[in-house]
């Protein structure tokens, strides 16, 4: 039986279908690089906010907390934030961010009298998540919704006075 795949925070925000037709009029090239550069902006008061939020102890986590372009299939854009975005663009992973995210429970053999007398048996403790990710969405997505909207707008305004 394979070990079940760790689940990731990870935050995707991405352009709806109705939004994509209204870009139709403009050049391919065009479209995307407005859509991607929009897409970015809009996510990053999400990923300041992530940043603000994530418990530092060492400081890997909220350094890795990047914002990536990522492929959402054949016209459809999107963007990632993650502490993953940050291993995948070469830098070091940062291996924890779902068990801050999400908690986890931690094993611990037991030590002192106990191991002593016979009862060393191992114990458990669990830590409970401190969410970062989540909240710093649902704070900021009216914010980020406004932004893609002004960015857009503002491409295709510039795309028509050429």
């Amino acid at each position: 039986m394979d070990a079940p795949a760790q689940v990731l925070p990870e935050l995707v925000l991405a352009i709806r279908p109705d939004v994509l037709a209204a870009l139709e009029d403009l050049p391919k090239k065009l479209q995307g690089r407005a859509i991607r550069e929009a897409l970015k902006k809009a996510g990053s008061p999400i990923l300041q906010e992530a940043r603000s939020l994530v418990p530092v102890r060492s400081g890997r986590l909220q350094k890795g907390l990047k914002l990536r372009n990522k492929s959402a299939g054949k016209g459809r854009y999107a963007v990632l934030i993650s502490a993953t975005a940050a291993a995948r663009a070469g830098r070091d992973e940062v291996h924890y961010q779902g068990f801050v995210e999400y908690g986890h429970r931690v094993a611990r053999k037991a030590t002192g009298l106990f191991r002593d007398i016979g009862r060393g048996e191992p114990t458990s403790e669990q830590i409970n998540p401190r969410p970062y990710l989540r909240p710093a969405f649902d704070r900021n997505e009216e914010r980020a919704v406004e932004v893609l909207s002004r960015e857009l707008s503002d491409a295709i305004d510039a795309a028509w006075a050429r």
